[in-house]
């Protein structure tokens, strides 16, 4: 089995804070790939100057730009 995630270790991506609802900009410095015996992988991203599993960001909620992020609150699309 081969996994692909969208963004590597050092991407500058933007994501929704789940605490205050507002746009963040992070660095990553961990990607967390979890693996069910049965279903799709998840993939979660961590900031580097957070600790695991405190402030991770699923992958379908990151994007490369401001603009990709701000397209996604329009469009209302959930995620």
């Amino acid at each position: 089995m081969d996994i692909t995630t969208k963004f590597s270790i050092g991407d500058e991506l933007f994501a929704i804070d789940k605490k205050t609802a507002k746009a963040v900009k992070f660095k990553v410095g961990r990607i967390f790939v979890h693996v069910p015996q049965k279903g799709t992988p998840k993939v979660e991203y961590f900031g580097e100057d957070v600790l695991i599993f405190e402030g991770s960001y699923d992958e379908d909620a990151c994007f490369a730009t401001i603009d990709e992020l701000i397209e996604q609150v329009k469009s209302g699309i959930s995620i």
